[in-house]
């Protein structure tokens, strides 16, 4: 019973039966079992890939259905990119994070020289903001922060530019909801392509800024 007790997914069940669907692969349950009765085994969860685009290469990760990204994958997907700049003698590597502040993030946040943490002007984004620099702080990372869609509510960008102020944290940028950002994922292109008004002109503008602080 002590794999059951020490499950903290409640993947397995009072008959000690593993829900393969609850089971998120720790492997506590093979570690603590003292009899030797769990064996971890490998299972494809997903692919890492590499592609050409018009800026340049793109390392990502597609995953099987039902699987879950985690930082090991990122944090491959990063070595793969680093051995490709290094061979192409590029000298700078974006790293797309995910939402929140769990392992992937943590993952995306690994080694890098600057966080640009994008969030909306919303009492949640606020929210996620704090956390996400509390993380990239704890990792001595240098952040700065981008607000997307920020013509929706004026009230919380005066909040996120306040709390920003307050912790010497720059405000790069801030973005107006335009819908030709949807356009132009429906025509399967860069905005920056696709219109150059409105949201183009204030992406650029931020590149810029990020250039200027990477130096």
């Amino acid at each position: 019973g002590t794999c059951y007790e020490n499950c903290r997914f409640d993947a397995i069940n009072e008959g000690y039966e593993i829900d393969p669907f609850l089971c998120e692969g720790c492997g506590v349950c093979a570690y603590v079992c003292p009899e030797d009765a769990i064996r971890m085994e490998d299972v494809l969860s997903g692919y890492s890939l590499k592609s050409s685009t018009a800026y340049g290469k793109m390392v990502h990760g597609e995953l099987n259905p039902g699987e879950e990204t985690s930082g090991k994958l990122v944090t491959e997907l990063k070595g793969k990119a680093r051995s490709i700049a290094k061979k192409e003698e590029a000298n700078l590597i974006i790293v797309d994070g995910s939402p929140g502040t769990g392992c992937p993030v943590i993952a995306s946040l690994a080694d890098v020289d600057l966080a640009l943490v994008v969030t909306e002007p919303t009492k949640s984004g606020l929210s996620d903001l704090k956390r996400v620099i509390g993380l990239s702080e704890n990792f001595d990372i240098k952040p700065a922060v981008v607000i997307n869609k920020y013509d929706l509510n004026a009230e919380m960008v005066r909040e996120i530019e306040s709390f920003a102020g307050e912790n010497g944290i720059p405000v790069l940028g801030k973005i107006p909801y335009d819908s030709k950002v949807t356009e132009a994922m429906m025509q399967g292109k860069s905005v920056v392509k696709y219109s150059e008004n409105g949201a183009t002109q204030e992406i650029k503008k931020i590149w810029g800024e990020v250039t200027s602080l990477l130096g």
